[in-house]
């Protein structure tokens, strides 16, 4: 192998390697500032609040068009002048996306069409925050195609972490949806002012447009997004729908906990990915991937969870106080759906990989329309406890399903991986729930090795990845 290639591939997993761990420190930092504001806020108000930043983030992700990651993959083929114009083009077609948007939600408003009073309270703020975020994402994308990497981690840390901690000071003095939101918004603006700044030098004059295949891999990144929106907030809009908003901010804390342990566990373990997806060896960037990580990330996750879920009452008396106590059995329960996130993690890396992320979307597609289905029946009796209960059946279904089509299609073996560690993970929790905590935690520790989930070849592949870093 040549030095010049070593020494790119060096390089890649040194800066991905900084710019993830960064990422996932950053965020997890975000989710648990937001737990000690859901504290000062209380339910009602934290759930009026999700619901806002939800909607604001999704349609803005859906606003930026897909230019996140076109600009991500494409600029960096692109001569500098042609990567800038490409950039321009791409904030111009945001603004009109977004100004279609706002017209289109102002006459929502006219109309009285029955939206959400909390969305109505913020409507200009609502406006302002989502279509900030639109070029935010779209200029996020053009520092990745830059590879200015290590910067993003410290525009999350203010646009996310920062945006919570003033938050929650204004919280302490008037604990209220609209000043609440309100410094969100003025965060996110004064962020997307900064990314702006440092990309200054690609705002001059003149634009140049995609080529038919870079605006087929937009458009196909947005409909992704718009699947990634309902996938991810179908219990928040069902339950405040059918319950209010009070349970959606016991949902939201739940379920927030659990993702304090995916920011900290899932992003760390991208690193191999990132470096065997530049790694010549299409073995090992794909169905090794696939079989072996997907191993790794589920018993890594399934072990955190167990943690967590034994846990589970004494950080909610910390971070979130007595008026969470009924988050307790939502974030027991969900964590089985990060188990199930866990497993399938590296699944739509890989069909993108095998230029197929249709195949993402359709599984996506089928998790929103089985959780739908799940929330209509379980949420009218159990609340927030349904949703929870409703998203965890329908991922550990959709996990299932897509462990059994890799295997046909791809010839990818990890259904058999995938059930046993469903199914140790419900043993364990049941002799946890049954007698002592420790007990199910040093059970699924001990049966890794018997039941050929975790051996030499996990752990050589990391030995891989970091023989490479050294390279």
């Amino acid at each position: 192998m040549n030095a010049p290639g070593a020494s790119i591939r060096r390089r890649i997993f040194t800066g991905s390697l900084k710019y993830v761990l960064a990422r996932s420190a950053t965020g997890a930092l975000g989710i648990l500032a937001s737990l000690l504001l859901y504290r000062f806020l209380g339910p009602e108000e934290s759930g009026k609040l999700q619901l806002v930043l939800a909607l604001a983030m999704g349609l803005g992700n859906i606003g930026s068009l897909g230019y996140l990651d076109t600009l991500a993959r494409f600029v960096p083929e692109k001569k500098p002048n042609e990567g800038a114009g490409l950039f321009r083009h791409a904030l111009k077609l945001n603004a009109v996306a977004m100004a279609a948007g706002g017209l289109a939600f102002l006459g929502l408003l006219l109309a009285h069409a029955g939206l959400p009073q909390e969305l109505v309270d913020v409507a200009p703020l609502f406006f302002l925050a989502t279509t900030s975020y639109a070029l935010y994402a779209t200029s996020i994308g053009m520092l990745r195609g830059h590879g200015r990497l290590l910067v993003i981690p410290q525009l999350d840390l203010v646009f996310n972490t920062g945006a919570k901690l003033l938050a929650l000071g204004v919280a302490v003095l008037a604990p209220f949806l609209v000043p609440v939101y309100a410094v969100h918004t003025v965060v996110g603006v004064g962020v997307l002012f900064w990314v702006l700044y440092l990309l200054r030098g690609d705002l001059g004059r003149g634009e140049a447009r995609f080529s038919s295949a870079e605006a087929r891999f937009a458009k196909l990144i947005m409909v992704g997004e718009i699947v990634r929106m309902l996938v991810v907030n179908v219990d928040i809009y069902v339950l405040r729908y059918l319950m209010g908003p009070e349970q959606v901010g016991l949902y939201a804390a739940g379920t927030r906990i659990t993702r304090v342990g995916e920011q900290l566990i899932l992003g760390p373990l991208m690193v191999p990915l990132l470096y065997y997806f530049s790694h010549p060896e299409s073995s090992f960037m794909r169905k090794k991937i696939m079989e072996q990580g997907t191993r790794l990330s589920g018993v890594t996750v399934g072990f955190a969870a167990l943690v967590l879920t034994f846990l589970a009452k004494p950080i909610v008396n910390v971070f979130l106080g007595p008026e969470y106590m009924a988050s307790i059995p939502i974030t027991q329960v969900y964590l089985i759906y990060a188990l199930g996130r866990g497993i399938m993690f590296f699944m739509i890396p890989f069909y993108n990989s095998v230029n197929r992320p249709d195949y993402g979307i359709v599984h996506g597609l089928a998790i929103f329309v089985l959780n739908l289905v799940l929330d209509l029946v379980l949420i009218p009796r159990y609340g927030a406890l349904g949703a929870a209960i409703g998203g965890v059946i329908a991922m550990s279904l959709a996990t299932l399903a897509a462990s059994a089509f890799l295997r046909r299609r791809f010839g990818v073996r990890m259904w058999s991986s995938v059930a046993r560690i469903y199914l140790l993970y419900g043993a364990c929790f049941l002799l946890g729930e049954k007698g002592h905590p420790l007990v199910g935690i040093a059970v699924f520790v001990a049966a890794l090795a018997p039941l050929r989930l975790l051996g030499p070849d996990e752990l050589r592949w990391f030995k891989r990845a970091r023989g490479a870093r050294r390279a």
